[in-house]
């Protein structure tokens, strides 16, 4: 059974975790132009750690489902990847091409060992296989392309937070549409997000260039998971392809305030009408899954409750019967 409290003990844990490891690291690597990219980097390790931790998750080796492909292999793989682009070791155009690469391998790495490409009778075409996995894979270059430069600009902290937002929202839809784990599995996330984030923001404000560059992977690490758990939630769940792709390209609207007239706002106020933008369609997602649930549980509720009267009804019939007095006893006295 779903366990509220355990799933906010464990978010809350995520945050406050990712918070000190960020401002541990940024004390201790003071004046080290690469320190925020390894906070921000393990800052997500322990955070997402912690939480996956305190809900009892058990780490299945070989990866046996979508989920725990996710947690084994992608995003530790996005991961590395990202530290040695920070690095700046590598030429950009090799960046670009292994974020290219990783992009078209996670969605073939998800649907791994699924009856999608196992070759059974209802499994997929070679044809609708490769058009499926080429969509997913344009869809995340395109979000992760177009965020990742939005993590430079002075309200960069207003994206990450927007794509918290987003898992928040695709964690609440994904458990609605019938996949309870892989729905929390987005809460840990999303508060290791914000607790990055807000743990960076005194060094952002104070113009340090390295705190963007945390940002940006943080954001990067987002939306590798956000796209992973929607995808997982699609075709593992009962996920609708439209809420996936509008949760997916919900943080896109952060673009709204690039506009000529609101560039020179304050940050403050850009980042709140950022998160006031992203809101509206994971908000109208969730008002219609929260409507779809609703009239699928319905039915399985009257039933449970018409069960249960049934139940005590025939508990308080016995329990008469028994205390009435038996017509053999009356007539021995």
């Amino acid at each position: 059974m779903p366990d509220p409290l355990l799933y906010f003990q464990a978010t809350v844990a995520s945050a406050i975790i990712s918070a000190i490891v960020v401002l541990v690291i940024a004390m201790l690597g003071r004046g080290w132009e690469y320190t925020t990219q390894i906070a921000s980097a393990l800052a997500f390790v322990f955070g997402v750690g912690v939480g996956c931790w305190l809900l009892n998750w058990q780490i299945v080796f070989p990866p046996a489902t979508g989920l725990d492909r996710l947690f084994i292999v992608v995003l530790p793989v996005v991961l590395a990847v990202e530290l040695i682009a920070s690095a700046g070791v590598v030429p950009t155009t090799v960046r670009q091409t292994m974020r290219i690469l990783l992009a078209v391998m996670i969605p073939r790495v998800l649907l791994h060992g699924s009856v999608y490409i196992s070759g059974a009778d209802d499994g997929w075409t070679l044809s609708r296989l490769l058009l499926t996995l080429g969509i997913s894979s344009v869809l995340l270059v395109v979000v992760w392309a177009t965020l990742s430069p939005l993590a430079s600009r002075a309200v960069g902290a207003s994206t990450s937070l927007a794509i918290g937002l987003a898992l928040i929202g695709c964690g609440m839809t994904v458990m609605m549409a019938g996949y309870i784990k892989g729905g929390v599995a987005a809460m840990p996330i999303a508060a290791t997000l914000f607790g990055t984030t807000i743990a960076m923001l005194p060094r952002a404000r104070c113009g340090g260039g390295s705190a963007t560059a945390g940002m940006r992977m943080a954001v990067e690490m987002g939306v590798v998971a956000l796209f992973s758990l929607l995808f997982v939630g699609h075709f593992f769940g009962r996920l609708s392809a439209i809420s996936a792709v509008t949760i997916l390209l919900a943080p896109l609207l952060c673009w709204v305030t690039e506009v000529p007239i609101l560039r020179q706002e304050n940050p403050w106020r850009i980042g709140v009408l950022r998160l006031a933008v992203v809101s509206i369609p994971l908000v109208a997602v969730l008002y219609f899954a929260k409507g779809d649930f609703d009239r699928k549980m319905a039915p399985l509720l009257v039933d449970n409750a018409t069960a249960s009267n049934q139940r005590f009804g025939y508990c308080v019939r016995q329990l008469l019967v028994r205390s009435s007095p038996q017509p053999h006893l009356l007539q021995q006295r």
